[in-house]
């Protein structure tokens, strides 16, 4: 019998070889568990993002008048009403905000911020094919005051995710150069729509009464018309005695 020849293996084949089999080993393991993530479909692609809430960065108002804080909001057409809880506008103080759920509104917090503050919203219809649907929610607050200016929170709250943004209500006294040129502004709109209708008034009483005296005198002398023609039939006609 042939003594048995042993081949002498190089450290460094035996490491590669070593390292190659783990790596084949975590290859298969691999293969196994791992499950693939479906790629996003062309429908879902053009869907996203379908809720979205947006406002204007700022607003301003004088003290005493009205303001109207809106915000533009789109949620997802196949989203059922049931599924689009709350429309909620926060003051800065938070413990006075309006809120619109299941078609109600409701404005919660101080008796003046109740009294003076209502909310609302409008839905566009929705055509064909149209992923989303825009809507507008509006808060209006009545007799503005220096204490309501600061930061109103838009919040939209779904079935489907939560929305926020933020403006900000400047309220200017009445010296501000704003507000002067807006009570200015507000006069002269005043003054020129009441001399427009004293003169429509004028120039109407001036026509109406011409119109009147014409058809009094046209009436005077068909009726003396008249009257000669009665008279004329009424007179017999003399009769003389040869």
């Amino acid at each position: 019998m042939r003594p048995t020849t042993l081949l002498s293996v190089p450290p460094k084949m035996k490491l590669s070889s070593l390292s190659q089999l783990i790596c084949d080993l975590l290859c298969v393991l691999a293969s196994c568990y791992l499950v693939p993530v479906p790629a996003m479909t062309a429908a879902a692609a053009r869907n996203y993002p379908l809720q979205t809430i947006t406002a204007e960065p700022s607003v301003e108002a004088c003290v005493g008048k009205d303001v109207l804080l809106s915000f533009n909001v789109t949620i997802p057409v196949s989203l059922s009403p049931e599924r689009v809880y709350e429309r909620t506008v926060w003051s800065p103080h938070k413990r006075d905000h309006c809120v619109i759920s299941e078609n109600t509104t409701k404005c919660h917090g101080g008796e003046d911020f109740i009294e003076r503050a209502e909310i609302s919203e409008i839905w566009s219809p929705t055509e064909e094919e149209q992923p989303r649907r825009y809507g507008k929610i509006t808060l209006l607050l009545r007799n503005v005051t220096t204490d309501d200016a600061g930061f109103y929170e838009g919040e939209l709250k779904t079935g489907y995710t939560i929305n926020n943004v933020n403006t900000l209500l400047t309220v200017h006294v009445r010296e501000d150069e704003l507000c002067s040129e807006k009570a200015e502004a507000e006069d002269n709109t005043t003054a020129i729509a009441e001399k427009d209708y004293e003169t429509g008034l004028r120039t109407g009483f001036g026509a109406g009464f011409g119109t009147c005296l014409g058809l009094v005198l046209l009436g005077a002398l068909a009726a003396r018309t008249v009257m000669k023609k009665c008279r004329r039939k009424d007179e017999k006609p003399t009769i003389v005695s040869v």
